[in-house]
């Protein structure tokens, strides 16, 4: 997974455990969530980015591909959602 860029929606359960995977073997991760405590603290042991918002509005995922070129400088190919 190293040089790959993975969004990863939740920050408990199957979500955690796929963002810390991820990250475990050199993704880049960014988490998407609408829970602000779990998400910082997931991406603080993660070593991820964080996305903290409400995912139900369809613009939502704009703004996460959006915070993902600003801080990678390139568009995500893929993703756990």
């Amino acid at each position: 997974m190293r040089g790959k860029i993975l969004i990863v929606t939740r920050s408990t359960g199957i979500g955690a455990a796929a963002a810390r995977l991820a990250a475990d073997r050199g993704a880049r991760v960014v988490i998407a969530t609408g829970d602000p405590e779990s998400g910082w603290e997931l991406a603080r042991q993660a070593g991820a980015e964080v996305w903290v918002g409400d995912l139900t509005p369809p613009d939502s995922a704009g703004s996460v591909l959006a915070q993902c070129v600003s801080k990678f400088g390139r568009k995500v190919t893929g993703g756990i959602w």
